[in-house]
Parts: C-alpha cells; structure tokens; sequence
C-alpha cells in the first residue's frame, strides 16, 4: 500500500512538471512570436521608408556615399564610429520627421483648415532633422576634409584650425 501511494505521487508530480514545461514552453514561444513581430514591423518600417520617402531615400543614399569615402579615405576606427553615428542620427531624424507628418495628415485628413499645432509639430520634426543634418555636414568636414585637402593639395594643416584662425 505504502509502495502504491508513492508511485501514485510520483506520477502526480511528474504529470505537474510536465504540465509546466508544457505551459513554460508555450510562454516562450508566444514570447518568441512577439518579439519576432516587433521585429517584423521594423523592418516593415524601413522598408516603407525607403521604398516611399525620398528624403529618407536622400539621406540613405548619402550616408552610403559616407561609407564609400570611409573606406577610399581609410579614415580611423573612432573617425568612422563618428560618421556612423552621425549618418544614423540623420536617417532616425528624417523617419521620425516622416512618422509625425504621417500622423498629423491622418488627424488633419478631414479638415479643409490647417491646425496651428499641426503645423508646429511638423516644423520641429523638419527642424530636427535640420539640426541632425547640419550635425552630420560637420561631423563630414571634420573627418574627411583634411584628407581630402592632403591627397589633392599635399595639404598637412587641419582646415578647421585655419578657418578659425584665419589672418
């Protein structure tokens, strides 16, 4: 009888492990979906971008330009990371920008006058991407200027230095 209770238990346990391996691996699948959506639903973003927006077009087209100068430049590692960030910032900015005019469109869809607040919002996401644009030309000059300026003139002086310091 004693021998009988404890196959009994035995088996209860082993059923309720089962059942909650069973359970856990169902949450990490329908965890596993989630995030493999979320995913999804970035790339579709980028794709988006860059199949309808011309200035996102634009600025990916001149970040790879970047790229291409990085490597004929043979720029530093940390002069690179500089560009990157900076092309990336660019690129955030613009489908930001895209996003916002998106939604103010779709809010403002009905309306044959132009809300005050919509328009605000557009221009600070069109000054945004202003701001990180002219973020990008600097951080641009900085690093490929002086090469540039060393290859075709035989060029030695950081351009910067003499524009500031110009007499």
């Amino acid at each position: 009888m004693q021998k009988k209770q404890e196959d009994v238990s035995d088996i209860l346990i082993s059923l309720i492990d089962i059942d909650f391996c069973e359970k856990r691996k169902k949450t990490n699948m329908k965890r596993f979906r989630y995030y493999v959506n979320k995913f999804q639903y970035a790339l579709n973003g980028i794709r988006y971008a860059m199949r309808e927006d011309r200035s996102t077009k634009l600025q990916f087209f001149l970040g790879l330009i970047a790229v291409f100068l990085s490597i004929v430049l043979k720029i530093s590692a940390l002069e690179f990371v500089l560009v990157s960030i900076a092309c990336t910032l660019v690129i955030f900015a613009e489908m930001f920008n895209s996003a916002l005019e998106a939604i103010a469109d779709y809010a403002t869809r009905n309306s044959l006058e132009r809300h005050i607040l919509i328009q605000i919002a557009k221009d600070l996401g069109a000054g945004a991407v202003l701001i990180t644009s002219v973020n990008a030309v600097i951080v641009g000059m900085g690093v490929f200027l002086p090469k540039i300026l060393r290859i075709f003139f035989k060029f030695n002086y950081n351009p910067l230095k003499l524009i500031l310091f110009w007499n």
